[in-house]
């Protein structure tokens, strides 16, 4: 496992994206980071010090008004290790809706499923090295972008009760047309038991997402706008 450096991302930074599938705009996307403070444990008598958080806000909803789809995910994970702390999902479309929540605990997650038919509520253990699923999008602006890097991970997939065993490898450069220029980014691969994903990052700093391709399914993401923000002042750790 390569060593992660969190990114200079910002306090507020807005990222929005058109999703569209075979060459046909759908959705769009809009991703909003944030730093929180979240208190650990105590340690005997003495609190512990603030845990310094980043939440990841993504709202997805439909380009055309004739179609009714939501989907909310707030992603909440450490700033200093980038380990997850929780996720909440709210999806809603005109047949049916569910809220989602996970909640992480060393070697353990929670996760709890609401539906109109009501809840499930399971307990699942995780390996050594794991993240969770609804944050690999943020969390990936952390891997070194060399190309040739590659190392093996298990993703929570909180809405299916399980974990996924994947592979990811960086590759090259690529050129990516968006709506705001051409970025330079590092192809990022996701490899999963059934497919791939390529996700772009941009190679300067603060490594934006700028999108990703699922030819699987027809489907890509870019970079539509970007609202920089305050830069984190967070010491390495």
């Amino acid at each position: 496992m390569p060593a992660f450096e969190a990114p200079q991302w910002q306090d507020g930074e807005t990222s929005v994206y058109v999703v569209t599938r075979n060459d046909s705009a759908l959705y769009r996307s809009v991703l909003t980071l944030e730093f929180d403070e979240e208190m650990g444990g105590e340690t005997g008598t003495v609190p512990a010090s603030p845990i310094p958080t980043l939440v990841a806000t993504n709202v997805v909803e439909p380009i055309s008004s004739t179609e009714w789809f939501f989907d909310s995910v707030q992603a909440v994970l450490r700033r200093d290790d980038l380990s997850p702390v929780r996720t909440y999902q709210s999806i809603e479309t005109d047949v049916s809706e569910f809220d989602l929540a996970a909640r992480y605990s060393p070697g353990r997650v929670q996760i709890e499923k609401q539906t109109i038919d009501g809840s499930v509520d399971e307990e699942l253990r995780l390996p050594r090295r794991f993240h969770s699923y609804d944050m690999v999008q943020t969390w990936l602006r952390s891997v070194p972008l060399v190309s040739g890097t590659s190392f093996r991970d298990n993703l929570v997939v909180p809405s299916e009760f399980r974990t996924v065993p994947v592979k990811f490898l960086v590759l090259g450069t690529k050129l990516i047309t968006t709506k705001i220029g051409d970025i330079m980014c590092r192809e990022i691969v996701l490899i999963l038991p059934t497919h791939e994903v390529r996700f772009w990052y941009e190679l300067a700093q603060p490594h934006r997402f700028v999108g990703l391709s699922d030819s699987q399914n027809n489907t890509q993401m870019v970079l539509e706008s970007f609202r920089p923000s305050r830069a984190d002042s967070l010491p390495p750790k």
